[in-house]
């Protein structure tokens, strides 16, 4: 079933409605969860191809697209063959001018009506046949950009350079629009994976991993990445969700922006991570703001992950972006800093019900700490993904075992300094312990 409407959907509709074939780029190993949000946001079902998703919407559903979360970006397909094994791996010449054909047998008008309605376009698409001027001013500006794999032991002839080059090329020709690599209008991408092609028409102007981050740290998580984490630990109203090691908060902002039934704690214990945090939620708070939407059930602090000054069993849900031992911290020191984290994490979490998805990069390193706790944490399910040419895992856990007894942190630094006053203020007096006396001396 590539991508039809559901059945429920289609006997509401009108038969002779017009149905756009959609593609969305995602993180690999994450097709599943934007498969399902497709589903449960657009009502329609989505086909899983590698790195992407594709589905069918009415044109009056279009813009409702945007609303997915777990897909990076958006294009409106061109072949409706885009399973269609073919030869790609023979001599160069003959394989360019192979997609060129490809290009030049394809039914554009379906596509580019959608990128029009999509984008609200004035631009005229067809090209000038008496050459006057208000028509060829008018027309769009375009570039086509290329992405390509190979069979491992195999290798095409040609680069992604020259097949963008011969695309663009046939493009220009049917249509006469003018090139241009950068202040374009449309942007056609052409992604060939071994001897399969997509040829798209991009209908975002840039990843839409980038919504809710204005400061940029050096190991800053996606949005999309964050979405599916959240999705993973499966939030329940009330529920209390923190993530001990929030960098830029990523991660929070994105639950507190969707899961608005839920509050979350966010903290780190290097102070420039707090303040990028700070400036993302305040970027996220004035738009709200704009928008008449209330305040994020969301608080930053800064503590050390393997001394948190939070109550025993007071959290339900622990999301959070380990290091990796690459860009920020070392291998060598992940042996100790996730055998603590997690110790620390087990005491706060809730047994029974609580859970926790972590994702990293040092699978070596993580295996051995779950199995040195595995009497505080279960594995439920490990799901692997690509993101930045690494391979890492998102693991989710379960707690498990007795309750931890209550006690008072000995955390040194802790800032109980919110970058907000907020209605919640009472839910984070009872769940931190505030050693009001220690830190007033």
């Amino acid at each position: 079933m590539e991508g039809e409407p559901m059945e429920t959907d289609r006997t509401e509709q009108d038969d002779s409605e017009q149905y756009f074939e959609i593609g969305a780029t995602v993180i690999s190993g994450l097709e599943m969860f934007a498969r399902d949000e497709c589903q449960e946001k657009l009502k329609c079902k989505a086909e899983i191809g590698r790195g992407r998703i594709y589905f069918n919407i009415a044109k009056d559903k279009l813009h409702s697209i945007v609303t997915l979360q777990a897909v990076n970006n958006l294009f409106v397909l061109v072949n409706k063959d885009k399973n269609k094994e073919l030869d790609l791996y023979g001599k160069k010449d003959s394989t360019l001018e192979y997609l060129k054909e490809l290009v030049t047998h394809q039914d554009w008008s379906v596509p580019l009506a959608a990128w029009k309605e999509f984008t609200k376009s004035s631009h005229h698409l067809e090209r000038p046949q008496d050459g006057t001027k208000n028509q060829c001013d008018n027309l769009p500006i375009f570039r086509v950009t290329c992405t390509r794999s190979s069979k491992e032991g195999r290798k095409h002839e040609f680069s992604s350079q020259e097949a963008a080059s011969a695309t663009g090329g046939r493009i220009n020709d049917i249509f006469g629009w003018p090139v241009k690599m950068k202040d374009f209008d449309m942007e056609i991408s052409v992604d060939i994976n071994d001897t399969k092609v997509v040829l798209g028409i991009n209908l975002t102007s840039e990843s839409l991993h980038r919504r809710n981050i204005t400061h940029f740290g050096p190991t800053t998580l996606q949005s999309t990445i964050a979405y599916c984490m959240l999705r993973m630990s499966c939030p329940q109203v009330g529920d209390i969700i923190c993530d001990p090691m929030c960098g830029g908060s990523s991660i929070p902002i994105e639950g507190a922006r969707t899961w608005a039934s839920c509050y979350f704690l966010s903290g780190d214990n290097v102070e420039i991570a707090t303040e990028k945090s700070e400036g993302n939620i305040t970027a996220i708070e004035e738009k709200r703001k704009l928008n008449n939407k209330g305040s994020l059930h969301l608080d930053v602090f800064q503590w050390d992950v393997t001394n948190l000054p939070l109550r025993s069993n007071s959290v339900d849900v622990f999301i959070t972006d380990l290091p990796f031992g690459k860009r920020m911290g070392s291998k060598l020191n992940n042996w100790e800093l996730y055998r603590r984290g997690l110790t620390e994490m087990a005491r706060v979490c809730k047994p029974g019900t609580g859970r926790a998805v972590l994702l990293t990069q040092d699978k070596k390193c993580m295996a051995r700490v779950l199995k040195m706790t595995n009497h505080l944490w279960r594995k439920k399910y490990l799901q692997f993904i690509r993101m930045g040419g690494l391979t890492a895992g998102m693991y989710s856990l379960t707690r498990v075992g007795r309750a931890a007894q209550d006690g008072r942190s000995h955390c040194r630094h802790v800032l109980i300094n919110s970058c907000r006053q907020s209605s919640t203020s009472s839910c984070t007096d009872s769940i931190i312990n505030r050693q009001t006396d220690q830190y007033m001396s």
